[in-house]
């Protein structure tokens, strides 16, 4: 059960951006009037003031940016992932099950634009091409085929597909550095242990054998993926639909418009 939401503030902090950035009446009497309806359609990381006073002010914008990422099309089985002995060229689980929920969102907001990013880099993760049995080449060779099919099949409602790497070039840096960040940061060290106690079932399905500290590892990594996107999400002005998984915690301090979409793919 969503703890109500205090609108009238949620409100009034909008009006008073709109106010400053001198938007007409019009179109900040629409968001209010959506705001309830989509925050209502998304999952508890979305159901709180800030958070929809973020989603609220990316609203505002005359065409609000929708990026989603996803990633390849690793094995799966009524919804759910499965163990990663292959990678596919298809559509993904996760842009499967996120369809959906963009065509609510986006019947919501028609003006908005939504671009789906495809995990490209995880072709440099060893562990995964070890899984698949898969060169470095061959699974890139794949994502691609990924992103052309997501093309194919969401061109009916004109969005847009791109690898991550492509869409932001410096993703690859910024995770380096913010991965370095958090492993200096103490203050962060029993988040990491509880992501990587919390995603054992995850590491069981996409990495098999590997001692903690390298799950520790790949936890820190994955945490550095969702703050850098974050920050870039939040610099650039986009709003982030993700699924449901601890990684959204990385999310909501640098900032971030998220509409969580409450469904698991694990």
């Amino acid at each position: 059960m969503h703890q109500p939401l205090d609108w009238k503030r949620v409100h009034a902090a909008l009006f008073r951006e709109a106010r400053q950035r001198g938007l007409p009446t019009e179109r900040l009497s629409r968001v209010q009037d959506i705001l309830p309806e989509l925050i209502h359609s998304c999952g508890d990381y979305s159901h709180s003031r800030r958070m929809a006073i973020r989603i609220g002010s990316r609203l505002l914008d005359e065409t609000p940016r929708i990026i989603v990422p996803t990633c390849p099309a690793y094995p799966n089985r009524r919804g759910k992932f499965l163990p990663v002995t292959t990678l596919k060229s298809g559509v993904s689980l996760v842009t499967i099950r996120h369809i959906p929920f963009l065509l609510r969102v986006t019947e919501l907001i028609p003006e908005a634009s939504v671009t789906i990013l495809v995990a490209s880099h995880e072709a440099n993760d060893p562990a995964l091409r070890r899984a698949t049995s898969l060169s470095r080449k061959e699974f890139e060779h794949r994502i691609r085929g990924t992103i052309h099919a997501t093309r194919k099949r969401v061109a009916e409602y004109g969005w847009n597909v791109e690898a991550i790497t492509d869409f932001f070039p410096s993703f690859l840096a910024c995770r380096a550095a913010t991965i370095r960040w958090i492993g200096n940061d103490q203050s962060l060290a029993r988040h990491i242990d509880a992501d990587t106690l919390a995603r054992e079932h995850f590491y069981q399905l996409f990495c098999g054998a590997e001692t903690y500290e390298e799950k520790r590892a790949r936890t820190t990594k994955t945490a550095a993926e969702y703050t850098c996107l974050g920050r870039h999400a939040k610099d650039q002005a986009y709003l982030i639909v993700n699924h449901t998984t601890t990684n959204l915690a990385w999310y909501i301090p640098v900032g971030v418009a998220l509409l969580h979409h409450h469904v698991s793919v694990y």
